[in-house]
């Protein structure tokens, strides 16, 4: 996911870690917590909705998409009837063309020459959220945060996601596990529970590496930490990696169930008792940690709150230090983009914080300084530098270094091809700085240089969420900025999935400032002109549209 947004975490890395273990800025890459649940969504345990196709034509060849891919031309129904005819499963790539990590899966894995030899043998989809109609397939087939990647069967059932932040050597492998095991993945997740004996070794590195943090299950994540714990122990005792894997990521949805229970209940159920301390074994094997990087990254601050209260000081300060070594090591190690060793270095410097009690000595501090500086110039006009500044960023608000942050993220605004989104975080940093007039004219830029019907959305709801916070007395700017933003919904199918999610954030910010009386009458009429362009068989998105600022 969190409280002070600057995100963009999200993408090459499983889009749980970016919501437990960075600050994330409501217009990042990942999915956000105001992403509304949608009933019949596809996911691991359920096959897609038969939400009715969106009205859009053809949707590629995009302009983004990547070079050496034979992309499927045309719309994303017919892509379904080619793997129905063809007998293959597809491969769809779900971003943006201003998603940092969007670029960083482009340059480092959808390049690879072995990944591109696999995907000969799927249909592959490239679908930008900006594509007519991608929302309501976002709606359909489950996904939100960019980038995520699906392997999807003909009828639409999820065969597996694929996170970033692995090792670039493991993709290839996804995909042949993919190709030689068409079982949905949520099916085979939820046979664990059931049944006798081992999974088989293929079945269990499936579940091992699938993408879970991507979106929120259907499940919840009481019954994912039981069913993944369960799919740990009935691995082959000679899969130590896929059981490490299974292990953290089964103790980040226990410490999420924990913390949903509410305040009043501390950590310390028996499974999280337990995994808490099988997280602290596993990376003490520094051999066994090194391959499980990722894995381990789905846990952050929530995590290591748990074991503060979990495990003994002894075990606490043991934790941190080999913490520290795993991160260390990978942010050192070539298999990983530089954006994914940046972001290993900012799980050092929260696992210092957050469980050591103590901020980072000035040698880790001109340790992380010099592998930021490093990768920025390593980077340095390659398509691979969008990741890397984003996780610069987030590396440098860790150590508190705002004016080096700000200074890397206007520099990178004045080469990028979509600088609002750099806009935003200028927009955040002059914000921590206290300069709110700037902040708000860089939330009004962004917003006003952005392009395309769901970022557009989506950075103006961040424009009049800035208002509201920072200028809450200005009601006709707040009035004439949120009319403005909600014109944008104006069109066939763009009421669904993060514009909707957008909308549900808009709407509760705008509930709280018009509390006190009618300030809010005009943004209500012109939504009701908006409603009244969706067409009745819609009944989702009218609903959504008819419960803004109601009652």
């Amino acid at each position: 996911m969190s409280a002070a947004p600057l995100a963009r975490a999200g993408a090459l890395l499983p889009h749980r870690l970016a919501l437990a273990a960075l600050a994330a800025l409501a217009i990042g890459c990942e999915r956000t917590p105001d992403t509304p649940g949608t009933p019949g969504a596809a996911g691991p345990n359920r096959p897609a909705a038969t939400l009715a196709a969106p009205a859009a034509a053809d949707l590629t060849p995009h302009p983004d998409a990547p070079a050496g891919i034979d992309w499927h031309a045309g719309s994303v129904e017919s892509a379904f009837a080619r793997a129905a005819a063809e007998r293959q499963p597809i491969f769809l790539f779900w971003g943006a063309v201003w998603c940092p990590y969007c670029a960083d899966l482009k340059a480092h894995v959808l390049a690879r020459r072995d990944v591109q030899d696999r995907l000969k043998l799927f249909v592959p989809v490239y679908l930008d959220g900006d594509d007519p109609g991608a929302q309501k397939w976002a709606e359909r087939l489950g996904v939100s945060g960019y980038p995520t990647v699906l392997a999807l069967a003909p009828d639409g059932t999820e065969l597996a996601r694929i996170a970033g932040g692995m090792e670039l050597d493991v993709y290839a492998d996804m995909l042949d596990l993919v190709l030689a095991d068409v079982r949905p993945i949520g099916e085979l997740l939820d046979g664990v529970a059931s049944m006798d004996g081992t999974l088989s070794r293929e079945a269990c590195r499936r579940l091992a590496y699938n993408g879970w943090g991507l979106e929120e299950p259907a499940a919840g994540p009481a019954r994912m930490a039981e069913l993944l714990d369960a799919a740990a122990e009935r691995c082959p005792a000679d899969a130590r990696e896929e059981r490490a894997r299974l292990v953290a990521i089964a103790t980040s949805y226990a410490v999420e169930a924990e913390r949903s229970a509410g305040a009043s209940r501390a950590p310390g159920t028996a499974r999280l008792e337990r995994l808490v301390g099988e997280v602290r074994a596993l990376v003490a094997d520094r051999a066994l940690a090194a391959g499980t990087v990722d894995a381990l990254q789905y846990l952050g601050a929530d995590f290591f709150a748990a074991a503060r209260q979990l495990a003994s000081a002894e075990d606490r300060a043991r934790l941190v230090a080999d913490w520290a070594a795993v991160m260390r090591a990978a942010a050192a190690d070539a298999r990983f983009t530089e954006g994914d060793r940046l972001l290993a270095m900012r799980s050092v410097l929260t696992a210092v914080r957050e469980l050591g009690g103590a901020p980072p000595t000035p040698e880790l501090e001109a340790e992380a300084r010099a592998l930021v500086d490093a990768a920025l110039a390593r980077t340095a006009g390659t398509p691979a530098s969008a990741g890397a500044v984003n996780a610069a960023v987030n590396v440098l608000l860790a150590l508190e270094d705002l004016e080096r942050a700000y200074e890397i993220a206007e520099a990178a605004m004045h080469t990028s091809r979509t600088p609002y989104y750099h806009m935003a975080d200028l927009a955040l940093l002059e914000e921590r700085m206290g300069r709110t007039d700037a902040a708000l004219e860089w939330l009004e830029r962004a917003y006003r240089e952005s392009a395309g019907a769901a970022t557009r959305f989506q950075w103006g709801t961040n424009y009049v969420r800035g208002l509201i916070r920072l200028r809450p007395d200005d009601e006709a700017a707040i009035r004439a900025a949120a009319i403005a933003v909600l014109g944008e919904l104006d069109g066939p199918d763009r009421l669904y999935r993060r514009t909707a999610g957008r909308l549900a954030t808009l709407d509760a910010a705008l509930r709280d400032w018009a509390a006190a009386g009618e300030r809010a009458a005009a943004i209500r009429a012109r939504m009701a002109e908006i409603c009244d362009g969706i067409p009745a068989e819609e009944a989702d998105a009218l609903a959504a549209c008819r419960g803004f600022l109601a009652g």
